[in-house]
């Protein structure tokens, strides 16, 4: 089964997986997000446009 892509080069379970991340990385930090989804698709953005993971 193929996975659904959500952009040019993520798919679901990628986001789900950078998520994760995001969420460890915000909590770390004490900080609040309003929007998990966005900020983590913004920044897996950022990453691809400038070549890969930060």
């Amino acid at each position: 089964m193929k996975e659904s892509i959500l952009f040019d080069f993520a798919t679901l379970k990628d986001l789900e997986s950078c998520k994760q991340i995001v969420a460890q990385k915000l909590q770390a930090n004490q900080v609040d997000c309003d929007d998990l989804d966005d900020l983590t698709r913004d920044i897996m953005k950022l990453s691809y446009s400038i070549g890969g993971i930060v």
